[in-house]
């Protein structure tokens, strides 16, 4: 059961895919439990892709609903990342905040040998 729950769990990082509280992988069945997306009573399986971390409470809350009308509900628009896409991301955005720092650094090289010739050009003409 742990390896199922450790996998679900990391679907999220941990997080209420319904509310988006997080919760330790330690309080499985205490403050948190597996929830189906599409409830077993509307067809919904046990396959992993089906199962979210959900709050106890939101997940009696939900009960046979859909997952997104209660994320609606509670503010969410959209599943809760997991660690693995949280990291994606902030890769990303340091690797557009290096793009963008190079070509700051390119545009003040140009701008600052365009003034080296600037000056160069104005002590042609006073010579």
């Amino acid at each position: 059961m742990w390896p199922e729950i450790k996998l679900i769990y990391s679907k999220t990082d941990g997080c209420c895919h319904l509310c988006g509280k997080k919760h330790r992988l330690s309080d499985y069945a205490v403050t948190w439990q597996r929830e189906h997306h599409i409830p077993r009573a509307n067809g919904g399986g046990d396959h992993i892709r089906n199962l979210f971390v959900a709050c106890i409470r939101c997940n009696l809350i939900k009960g046979t609903l859909p997952s997104k009308v209660v994320r609606k509900r509670m503010g969410l628009n959209q599943v809760p990342l997991s660690r693995k896409a949280k990291l994606r991301i902030k890769r990303d955005q340091e690797s557009n905040n290096t793009l963008i720092f190079l070509l700051i650094l390119f545009f003040l090289m140009l701008f600052g040998m365009y003034q080296q010739n600037l000056l160069e050009q104005q002590q042609k003409n006073l010579s």
